[in-house]
C-alpha cells in the first residue's frame, strides 16, 4: 500500500469522526406547489399580508411544513404537517412583550444553568389541541392574547463548560421550562467565499 494512502486513511476517518452530527435539522425555502394543500384555507388571512414564504423543515426524519409573513409589523409563522394541518402558530416578541413575572423565571433559568447567555430570538407560540379548534387558535394568536396555556420559544446562545452551543427552549406562560434541546447548526448547502 502506498505511504500516502496509508496515512490518508487514518485523517480521513478521524475528520469524518470529528465533523459528525447527531442528527440532520434544516429549512429551505420551496414553491406555493410544494407546499401541501390546506385542510382549512380560511386559517391564513386575506388582508395585510407581507412577504409570505413558504418553507420545508426537516428535523431528524420528520418533516413539517412552514409558512412565513408579515402583518402589522409582526413576523408570523404557521406549521403544518404534510396533509396541512395546523400544528401551531407563533410570532416574534421582544422583551417588553413577555409579561415581567415570565421573564424573570425565564432569565433566572439561564442564569442557573449556563455560564453566560444570549438570547437570540423569542417567539409567543400557540399549539392548536384538540380542545381548542385551529380557527379559535389563530383568532387568539391574531388578537395576541396572554392566554395560560402559550408557550415562548426561545433561541440562545449558550456556554457551558466553556463550548458555546445554540438551543432551542420552550416555557409556559408562568416561564417554567418545559423542554431543551441543543439546536444543531445551520445546513448550508452553498460555497462559502
Amino acid at each position: 500500500m502506498d505511504v500516502k494512502l496509508k496515512l490518508f486513511i487514518p485523517l480521513f476517518a478521524i475528520g469524518c469522526f470529528c465533523f459528525s452530527q447527531d442528527g440532520f435539522e434544516g429549512e429551505h425555502r420551496i414553491k406555493k406547489s410544494q407546499f401541501p394543500a390546506l385542510k382549512d384555507p380560511q386559517l391564513i388571512p386575506d388582508e395585510g399580508i407581507k412577504q409570505l414564504r413558504f418553507y420545508k423543515e426537516t428535523e431528524n426524519a420528520e418533516s413539517q411544513y412552514r409558512l412565513k409573513f408579515k402583518q402589522n409589523r409582526l413576523h408570523y409563522y404557521m406549521n403544518f404537517n404534510h396533509d396541512g394541518v395546523l400544528l401551531n402558530l407563533g410570532f416574534r416578541v421582544k422583551t417588553i412583550d413577555i409579561p415581567s413575572d415570565t421573564h424573570t423565571n425565564i432569565g433566572s433559568y439561564f442564569n442557573e444553568h449556563f455560564e453566560q447567555s444570549k438570547i437570540r430570538r423569542m417567539y409567543q407560540e400557540y399549539q392548536v389541541k384538540k380542545t381548542a379548534g385551529a380557527r379559535e387558535v389563530v383568532k387568539n394568536a391574531f388578537q395576541n392574547l396572554l392566554l395560560p396555556d402559550i408557550q415562548y420559544l426561545i433561541i440562545i446562545r449558550g456556554k457551558k463548560e466553556g463550548d458555546w452551543n445554540s438551543y432551542k427552549a420552550n416555557f409556559n406562560a408562568d416561564g417554567k421550562l418545559i423542554s431543551i434541546r441543543r439546536a444543531l447548526p445551520p445546513n448550508y448547502d452553498h460555497i462559502l467565499y
